[in-house]
Formats: structure tokens, sequence, C-alpha cells
């Protein structure tokens, strides 16, 4: 059976699985099962049957049918004994004596039962332990054994005493029954046939009997005719005269000694009746035994009958003086010893059979094998003391909640929860404990409870003493008509969860407002566990793309292959536990190639051990296109800057030579150095890897002075060639100064300086060495017999005299500067129409250079 009861469904029935069982009603379910009689369970609240391998065998092929039925389900007849289990569920131990029960296919069975009720350990009854033996067979020969003693009591002794018990008359029927003759039997003779143990006792009842004038009814044992000894009861009646005083007493025996043996070998307990031998000091030292029934060999697993205890047991002088004071005072007593030789537990009850008669040193014995029980009674001590445990556990909080759902019992764990001391807590709702938002939840758990026998570990909140609320993880279990409910303080946890929460959404808004790539990755296995939405953004693919298969692959093929070895031996660094920050290029799905700088860092566990590792991606293409024109912009500054100081530095020592007085060279160096200004201001604003064009140069020139408008036209002014020949940034000042001196003086002395005079400059391309392509720029004046300060005229003369003939700063600078510094070829010649000038200067190729090259050669 008790693989059957293990296997089971008990969640069908009202005791739900075997594993939330309280303890108590496991320690009972074990008991029943070991125990050799036939013994079954009936538990609230439903009185479910549970039973053992013995009773099993009485039930037949309805035993596979009846394990975990309701009683009444099971037994039809069960209505019989209904109210003795009541009474047993409410606490009142019962028994059942001989009472016909069908609980076989045949039926008929009679039984003796003994109900016990099993506690719960709170007050109230989980289980009815019942334990029965069938007696119909004992009963049956019982009735056979009457009806032989009925015939034999026919044989039995009749006889008269006078009113003294003494015998005057014969009786035949006393003398065949006892074997005494005649004269044994007369005057007091009688007391000899009564064993010598039983006389003081038969006696006794003699002289009670004449006393109270009554009756006399007694069992003892009588001397039988073959001289051995046999039970009898006596029964004699007065016989009253006229006057109401005992005449004589007429009596006769009845033989029971069947009857007594029949009790005495089918006894369950084992029965022994010994002498106590005492010492000269009256000490008790030892105990001879008369006799002992079948139990008792059974019991001890040797028979007893005729050997002295010293013979087979070593026991304490606490023994001896145990079966020394029953013999003594006559006061039964009753002990519990560990035999060690049969490894079982006995139960001694000694008593005196006659403890009135002083003389008597015999004491009879019951023993009984409480093995079983006293195992069952540790087991259910140790449940009890885990229980015990349990409810001193600091942590766990521990309710015992009446049917109608009120505080019963809770433990310290629980006051300390709330706050409440017991007296306060007790007798407490739920209701009043829990805030109202969280009534549906108890509510649903209270007829889980009540469908189901307990109820699914739920959360809520429950109010302390002061108001304020906090946690716990509930569950409940009913056990009858109580439930027990345990409770954890979860708050911690849940503030925790919150703040968790809180974070968790703080970092996703702040992942999803970031233009940076933010990721983590797990240590060991390197799977993306996070990646922020910008990375779609600035690696151009999807998420998924890099989450699916070889995580770290799928980010690494995004790598430039030059740029890839680095990136991973930088990541192989920080799962070693240190902080870096690299560059790398990738290829973007459109084709775009995309400068990332990283700064990878290792996350720690709290033994300082990497567990993840993460990183801020930053798209910094614009910012390294930057640095590089910055670079390149510093490198044309500086360029530049030395170029200009150079020709300003040339161009102040040329006026300061050619300049005839101060207000002179002051005139002349302002117009020079505007001119250089209105150069660099073309240059500051050109974009970048754009370059002057001799148009512009020459454009800006004519119309600062006037010449032409902004459209290059004007009335004594024509230009004439390509637009769009670019000049090289290093030539671009000196030949400025060039077309200054030239505009200048033209204005002063030439074409310009009246209404007749005319300019005409025209330009073109042509190749030069190596494919070297040239500026070829033609500069003509007409209109104006001119006169040069740095020269004579052709026709003229200076005050009536011939001037001194020398060249001027223009000149110099045409002539001189320009093929020294821009390898240029020039020709300056005055003629009578005016000046004429041609330069012949390299200029930029046709695929220009970026900035970044600007400073070398070709600069």
């Amino acid at each position: 059976m008790d693989r059957c009861i293990r296997e089971h469904d008990w969640a069908a029935t009202p005791l739900g699985p075997v594993e939330g069982w309280p303890e108590r009603l496991r320690a009972a379910v074990e008991m029943m099962l070991i125990d050799p009689r036939p013994t079954s369970l009936a538990v609230a609240p439903a009185r479910t049957f549970l039973f053992n391998d013995a009773a099993a065998r009485i039930y037949g092929s309805r035993a596979p049918d009846l394990l975990g039925l309701a009683l009444p389900q099971a037994f039809p007849s069960y209505s019989e004994v209904a109210d003795l289990y009541d009474r047993a569920f409410a606490g009142e131990p019962g028994e059942i004596r001989a009472k016909p029960l069908a609980v076989t296919d045949a039926g008929g069975e009679v039984f003796d039962a003994t109900l016990l009720p099993v506690g719960d350990g709170m007050g109230g009854v989980l289980a009815v332990l019942v334990t029965a033996v069938e007696v119909g067979a004992r009963l049956r020969a019982e009735a056979d054994l009457r009806e032989s003693e009925a015939r034999r009591r026919l044989l039995g002794a009749a006889w008269e005493t006078d009113a003294n018990r003494v015998v005057t008359a014969d009786s035949p029927s006393w003398r065949a029954y006892t074997g005494q003759s005649l004269d044994e039997w007369l005057g007091y003779g009688w007391l000899d046939a009564v064993h010598p143990d039983d006389r003081a006792y038969a006696e006794r009842q003699w002289r009670d009997a004449v006393a109270a004038n009554r009756i006399v009814d007694a069992e003892f044992r009588l001397r039988a005719p073959d001289g051995g000894w046999r039970w009898t009861n006596v029964r004699a009646a007065p016989v009253l005269d006229a006057e109401g005083k005992i005449e004589k007493w007429a009596g006769m025996n009845i033989d029971i000694e069947a009857h007594y043996r029949l009790l005495f070998e089918s006894m369950d307990q084992g029965y022994a009746l010994g002498e106590v031998i005492f010492d000269e000091k009256g000490r008790a030292v030892d105990v001879t035994f008369l006799v002992a029934n079948p139990a008792v060999a059974r019991i001890l697993e040797f028979d007893i009958a005729g050997r002295r205890m010293i013979e087979f047991a070593d026991l304490e002088p606490s023994w001896y003086e145990h079966w020394g004071r029953v013999a003594r005072t006559g006061q039964p007593e009753r002990r519990e010893d560990y035999a060690a030789a049969i490894g079982r537990w006995l139960e001694f009850y000694l008593f005196k059979p006659d403890p009135d008669e002083r003389s008597s040193n015999r004491v009879a014995v019951l023993i009984e094998d409480v093995t079983e029980r006293r195992q069952a009674e540790e087991r259910l001590r140790k449940s009890e003391a885990r229980l015990r445990n349990v409810l001193r556990i600091q942590t766990v909080g521990v309710m015992f909640w009446s049917g109608s759902f009120s505080l019963m019992e809770v433990n310290d764990a629980f006051l300390r929860m709330t706050g409440f001391t017991r007296e306060e807590a007790l007798g407490k709702t739920w209701e009043e404990l829990t805030p109202p938002e969280f009534h549906d939840a108890s509510h649903k758990a209270v007829e889980e409870v009540a469908t189901r026998g307990e109820c699914t570990p739920y959360e809520k909140q429950y109010v302390r003493k002061d108001g304020s609320r906090w946690w716990g993880l509930f569950a409940a279990r009913r056990i009858d008509d109580e439930v027990v409910e345990f409770v954890l303080d979860v708050t911690e946890r849940r503030e925790a969860e919150a703040a968790l929460r809180e974070s968790e959404e703080r970092f996703r808004q702040f992942g999803d407002a970031s233009a940076d790539v933010l990721w983590i990755r797990d240590c060991k296995t390197l799977a993306l566990e996070y990646v922020s939405p910008a990375f779609e953004q600035v690696y151009g693919h999807r998420i998924e793309e890099v989450r699916g298969g070889n995580h770290i692959r799928r980010w690494a093929e995004l790598i430039l292959p030059e740029d890839r070895e680095k990136a991973l031996d930088n990541l192989r660094r920080v799962r070693e536990g240190e902080q870096v920050s690299q560059s790398f290029r990738i290829l973007r799905a459109d084709g775009q190639v995309r400068w990332m700088r990283d700064t990878s860092f290792p996350l720690l566990d709290e033994q300082g051990r990497v567990q993840r590792i993460a990183g801020i991606g930053h798209d910094a293409t614009e910012e390294v296109e930057l640095h590089d024109r910055l670079r390149v912009l510093v490198a044309e500054l500086q360029h530049r800057s030395r170029n200009l100081v150079t020709v300003v530095r040339g161009v102040t020592d040329r006026t300061l030579a050619t300049s005839e007085t101060l207000d002179d060279f002051r005139t002349r160096i302002r117009e020079r150095l505007a001119a250089l200004g209105r150069v660099n201001a073309l240059l500051s604003r050109l974009e970048e890897g754009h370059r002057i064009t001799f148009d512009q140069l020459l454009q800006a020139e004519l119309t600062a002075h006037g010449v032409v408008d902004e459209a290059g036209e004007g009335p004594q002014a024509t230009l004439r060639g390509l637009k769009g020949i670019r000049l090289r940034s290093a030539t671009v000042q000196t030949f400025a100064l060039a077309i200054h001196e030239l505009t200048t003086n033209a204005l002063k002395y030439g074409a310009l300086s009246r209404p007749e005079g005319h300019l005409e400059v025209t330009w073109s391309l042509e190749p030069g060495e190596g494919g070297e392509r040239r500026l070829h720029v033609d500069w003509r004046e007409t209109g104006v017999s001119v006169v040069h300060p740095d020269g004579a005229t052709v026709e003229g003369t200076v005050d009536g005299m011939p001037g001194p003939c020398r060249k001027g700063y223009g000149r110099e600078l045409i002539e001189r500067a320009l093929p020294y510094q821009l390898r240029a070829q020039t020709n300056y010649a005055l003629t009578a129409e005016g000046v004429r000038c041609t330069i012949i200067v390299p200029v930029s190729s046709t695929l220009d250079l970026a900035f970044s090259r600007h400073g070398e050669d070709d600069a």
C-alpha cells in the first residue's frame, strides 16, 4: 500500500498533493503503514480513506477502488458508526465492539476497533486512526464454547452448605467435579479443593457475601479429578427462613477453563505470571515465571515459562525493585524499556492478581510491543520540532487563520514585519491588513484555498501598525478548518526592481536619444546584449543583421579590412580589463566609408571580474575631415603669411628706395599695400580647393580704381581672354602687385590719365616646356603721349631739358622680380602710343591638387 499511496492522484482529492501534506499527517500515514494490524486513516475534512496492507487483505478485490474515497462513499454501512467518528473528530477516542460491518464482497464481517484522534498540533483533529480486528471467527468459537459449557453444566457441581458455609450434605456432582471423597468434601473441606493462590480470594468472596447477604459470584481455580487445576465459576445464593434469616446456601460450579484458556492463548498482549524472589534484606533479586501465554514468546522471541529472569536478561537493579514494589504494595506500575537483544521497544504493565493478599509475592505482567508507536511518536516529535523551528525562523512570517479568516496565531517574524504585538495582531482579518487595491488579489487567493486547498503564491502589500506599507510574497494552504499562510518580506526586492526599471527606462531613453552607438556584450561569448538605435543611422545596417549568428563576426565584417585586426585586438584588451579608445573605418550599406571613434571599457561583477564589456561608438567622420581641413588651412595660412611678409618687405624696400619724400613714400606704400589687401581678400573668400583666376585678379584691381564695373566693362578699357585660368597661390601676391603697378601708372601717367586714352588687356593660354601651361598677358595703352617718372619722354623734355632716364618700382617689379620669383618671361616697352607690357607666367594645372598638397612643389 505504500507504493499505492505514493502513486495515487491525491491532487484530485481534498487532501491535495502528498508534498503539501502536514508533517503530522505524514507521520500518521507512516505509523499506519507499518502497523501489522488492519489499520486505516480517515482524514479531515472529507474523511478521506487510507489503509495499510493488512486492511487491504480484508477488503480484497475492493481495495484499489476504496483508496482516496470519502468514508460515506466507500462503505454503505458507514452510517452505523458515523456518530463514533463524529466524536473522534471532536477529540474523543472511541471503541467498536463486535460490530457487523459489510466491508468485503461477501459481507458478514464482525469487528472490534479503536478510534484514536490524531491532533494537528493546534488543538484540532487532523485525522482519526482506526485499528480493527476481525473477531467473527473468535466470536463463533466463543459461541461454540458457550454451547459446550452449557452442556457441561449438566455435569457441573451442585451443592448446599449451612448458614455458616459448613458442608453437611453429600454432593456427588461436587465430588465428581473435583475428585474429592465424601470425607474430604464435608465441613470446610471444600476450601482444600481451591487453588492455594486463590483460597484467600475465595474465602473473602464468601465473607463479603455473607456480610452483605448477597449472591456469591466469583471465579477461581479448583482441583480437577486428574489432579490438575481448572477455572470455575461459583455461584451461591442464600436460602432464607420465614424470618428472613439465612437458613442455608445453595450453590453450583460451572467449568470455565476452556474459556480462560482460549482468552489466555488468543491475547495479542503477552501475559506472564511470576513469583518475585526476595533476599534476606527484603530486596527483590529475581523473578520465577510460572506461566506465560504464546504472545510472550512471539514478542520476546523465546519462551520464559518455567525460567528465572536472571537467566535470560541482564537488567538494571531498578527492574527488580520495580517487581518488588508491585509485590509488596499491590499497586500496579507501568514502564517502557528498549530490549536491545531483539531491537524492540516494549511496554510492561505489572500488577498483583490478588492485591489484597499481602503474603503473596506473585506479580503478573502484560507485555506489548510498542516499537511502532515509539517510532511514530519520535517521528511526530521530530516533526513538531521541525514545525517549531519553522515558526522560529526569522525571515518567514507564519499566520494561522480561522475558517472565517481572522488571525488565530502568528510567529515572531510576522510581528516584526508588521510592528504589531501578538495581542494586537490576533483577531485581525486580512481585510484590515490589506490595502483596498489588493482586495481582489486576496479574494482570488481565498477562493483558491476553498476550492483547491491551497493558493498560487502571489504578491501584495500589507499595512504596518504605523500605517506604512510593505510588500509580501504570500502562500496559503488549508488544514482542516483552518488555513496556514507563509509570507516573505519582499519590500527591498520590489523597491530594487522598481529602481531597476526606472534605471533601465532612463538608460533606454538615454540610448534612444543618443546620436552615438551604445553597446554591451557578454564578456565570454561576445554576444550583443544591447545596442542603441543609433547603430542603424551610423552603421547604415539594421540591428538584426549584427545580432544574428556570430555577433562579433557580423560586426567585424563592417570594418574595413585594413582596420579590422587592430579593432579586434583592442576588443581582446578590453576583455582582459583595459579601457581602450580607438578609431577605425566602417563601410556602410550605401557604400559610404565612415570614421568611428570607439571608447570601450569593462563592466565588473562584485568580485571585480570582467562580466561584460561595453562601449560608446561615435561617428567622427566630419571631425576627421574638419581636422584635415584645419591642418591644410593652417599650413596654407603659414605659407601665405610667409609669402605676404616677404612681399610686403620687398615692396616697402623698393618703395622707400624710389620715393623722393616721406609723403611720396606714404602715398605709394598705402596704394601698394591696398593692392595686396585686395588680393588677400580674394584669397580669404575662396573655399577649400579653389584658386584665384587671372580674370578675377585683373577685374578686382581695375574695379577698385573705377576703370571697369562689376561686369568687367568700362569706357576706357577693353578686357578680353579666357575666364577661369587659375593662378598658383604662391604667385598671386607678386602677380597682383605687378597688375597694380601697371594700373596706377596708367591712371597717373598713361592711357587712363586722359579721356582720349584707352587700355586693352588680352590674355590666353599657351603650352610651355614639359607640358606646362603658361598664361600669356598682353597690356596695351594707346591714345596718350606718356611721360613716366622713371624715364624720359620720347618727344618732350622736362623743364626744357631732356629728363633723366631711370626705371621706376613698377618696371623693376615686372622686369626683375617676376622672372626671379615666378619664373615669368616679361617685356616692358614705352611706345609712342603708350606702354606695352607682355607677361608670360606658369599657371596651375587643369587637374588641380587639393589643399592637402599645398606647400609641395606645385605650390
